[in-house]
């Protein structure tokens, strides 16, 4: 079993969704003249959650850690190693571009770069209205009207609809391409780092605007972030990766108040605190060495060559399991069950001495 495996807690069968199931991307590594494969790159390695209709379920992490991947995966921009993705209690896992055409209508996906991914030819008006002119909808001067509509939903005057992307701010940028994802109507966002290149004022009119447009259309979110203090304003569930896996996921309040992974309590004690006194109270985990490579993981924890409660345990693979308040770890020292667990390793013969 991976640490991923184990279903958390989420949205019910009735109220879901968006189901991933031991979600799994390897990439292939080629040497040499004939590109003879001699590796592979775990960059997803058996992840599975669940999402609520109008819930945000947010997936932090590193740098590499494979969350911006699981985003292409779920949307079908990659192809899984293996896995399943469930959209609505259908299974999409391997649709290709035509039958993904009518999945795309309720499941968008909003970009970190909006600027790389603006026609820069284009006016903010025409790019809206280039996604319903796509699937024939209405006349082109309804499109033109719908388009303005749209860019008021998400802060920006009738007057920018003839305005060009480079003309545009990178808050207005990322608010014109949420208004372009918007033109479908779908159910789902999918959010790649939506406010990583912005600065603070502009993070936190972004993240409002999200709240607002989620409260008014129902939507669900995958909030791609490595900023936690953006995640604590948004998210309801947060997702903590690690070298392609899960290691902890649960209610906001409790990921927040009682992170039970080391990886876990190590990034919050990163977050600032504009409070001089709390931050003279809370003391700083520095995480020794580098990230393992995704291509040669270690064995056992993935996070125990990094760890600073790493134990004999660590050797063997924790699975992720339920360490109460709804939060699931992967971690053998998480929760009232660590010295069960402990123990029960230690009489199978499984600890290294």
């Amino acid at each position: 079993m991976t640490a991923g495996s184990t279903e958390p807690a989420g949205g019910t069968a009735s109220n879901e969704m968006l189901r991933v199931e031991n979600l799994t991307k390897h990439f292939p590594l080629r040497s040499g003249v004939l590109g003879r494969r001699t590796g592979s790159i775990r960059a997803v390695d058996g992840v599975s959650f669940s999402l609520g209709r109008g819930e945000t379920l947010a997936i932090v992490g590193e740098s590499g850690s494979g969350k911006s991947t699981i985003a292409r995966l779920i949307i079908g921009l990659h192809r899984p190693t293996s896995g399943r993705v469930l959209f609505r209690s259908e299974d999409i896992t391997g649709y290709d571009d035509a039958r993904m055409r009518r999945i795309w209508r309720d499941m968008q996906f909003v970009f970190q770069d909006p600027h790389a991914s603006l026609d820069p030819r284009m006016r903010a008006g025409q790019i809206v209205a280039e996604a319903l002119a796509i699937r024939r909808e209405g006349t082109v001067a309804w499109r033109a009207e719908e388009a303005v509509r749209l860019l008021a939903l998400v802060g920006l005057p009738a007057e920018h609809a003839t305005r060009y992307p480079h003309e545009f701010s990178g808050g207005q940028r990322q608010r014109l391409g949420i208004a372009r994802a918007l033109a479908v109507r779908p159910k789902l966002l999918l959010l790649d780092e939506p406010v990583s290149a912005l600065d603070v004022s502009m993070q936190a009119q972004l993240i409002n605007l999200l709240h607002d447009l989620q409260a008014e259309l129902n939507l669900s979110y995958v909030f791609i972030a490595h900023d936690l203090a953006v995640v604590r304003h948004i998210a309801h569930r947060v997702a903590v990766m690690y070298l392609g896996r899960i290691v902890e996921i649960g209610p906001r309040q409790e990921i927040f108040e009682q992170p039970s992974h080391p990886y876990t309590q190590a990034l919050l004690s990163a977050v600032p605190i504009p409070d001089p006194e709390g931050r003279e109270k809370r003391s700083r985990i520095v995480l020794r060495g580098e990230p393992p490579s995704p291509s040669d993981p270690p064995s056992g924890c993935p996070f125990r060559t990094r760890c600073f409660k790493v134990a004999p345990i660590c050797s063997t693979e924790p699975p992720l399991r339920d360490v109460g308040g709804g939060v699931m770890s992967a971690c053998h020292l998480a929760g009232p069950a660590a010295a069960n667990s402990a123990g029960a390793a230690e009489a199978k013969g499984t600890v290294d001495a």
